[in-house]
């Protein structure tokens, strides 16, 4: 209800469809398999896909080519050839999903399958997972298994939060460390003595 909690919202933390953001993951999963190279040709054309058959894949222009290079797919984001990709590296959408997890992303679930089971910093919790209230009926499933997600996964058709997509970017930006994302670099006193001081090369995971 935006009229109840408007202003009660952090968009950084909510959950939300990340769009073609969420293509990095799938790339990157793409090339860390070895399978597929940036100058992999993949196809582009209208595609329908199970286990989501009433969803007919499209390009954003409403375009398509008979193929481009991955890096060139990668590049003007096209959702035909990303989906491709997805589907025909080793281990398909369950490998974007672990790749996903490992640099630092919890795909959403919209459901919850268990009883609650606690709270977690003041949210309910079902099975292990954050369990979002005020208009929201899902959670970030750490335990759901990978291969139960669908193809659409790679054009943001899972939400997640600004703040971890970001943090995932990252990843890509720092030689493929991943750094969990903090919002205090440095405290002091009102001496300037120094209390506390980030250390991401501590924190720092490859």
């Amino acid at each position: 209800d935006p009229q109840k909690y408007d202003g009660d919202v952090n968009w950084a933390l909510a959950p939300r469809h990340p769009g073609s953001s969420f293509k990095i993951l799938n790339y990157t999963s793409a090339l860390n398999s070895k399978a597929l190279t940036m100058s992999t040709p993949i196809p582009d054309g209208p595609a329908s896909y199970a286990p989501e058959p009433s969803w007919h894949l499209t390009n954003y222009e409403t375009g398509s080519y008979p193929s481009c290079f991955l890096a060139q797919c990668w590049a003007s984001s096209e959702n035909i050839p990303a989906v491709w990709t997805e589907l025909s590296q080793p281990g398909g959408t369950a490998s974007v999903v672990n790749m996903a997890r490992t640099m630092g992303l919890n795909v959403w679930d919209s459901s919850c399958n268990g009883p609650l089971t606690g709270t977690t910093a003041g949210w309910p919790t079902c099975n292990g997972g954050q369990l979002y209230q005020d208009g929201y009926s899902g959670l970030f499933d750490t335990t759901r298994a990978p291969d139960t997600f669908g193809p659409s996964l790679t054009v943001g058709g899972y939400d997640e939060t600004t703040v971890d997509m970001a943090q995932a970017a990252q990843v890509e930006g720092d030689g493929g460390v991943l750094h969990p994302a903090t919002s205090i670099e440095k405290v002091t006193n009102s001496d300037g003595l120094v209390l506390y001081q980030w250390n991401p090369q501590a924190t720092g995971k490859q």
